[in-house]
């Protein structure tokens, strides 16, 4: 899901990026994402429509 997702960033195409999330949340299950989100399913319906922020995910090095 992440390359798929990294894929679409990386065309700059906001329609491709939008039908890609709109692929995984299917897949994935928008009652699922949202608990991991820690938002209620409609919350999260309306922060999708709002704005996507990305930010780099934090690297562990032991």
């Amino acid at each position: 899901m992440a390359a798929y997702l990294e894929a679409a960033f990386e065309e700059g195409d906001p329609a491709l990026v939008i039908a890609a999330l709109g692929d995984i949340a299917r897949a994935k299950g928008m009652t699922q994402i949202a608990r991991e989100a820690g938002l209620g399913r409609e919350s999260l319906y309306k922060s999708l429509g709002l704005r996507l922020h990305v930010q780099p995910a934090q690297v562990h090095t032991e």
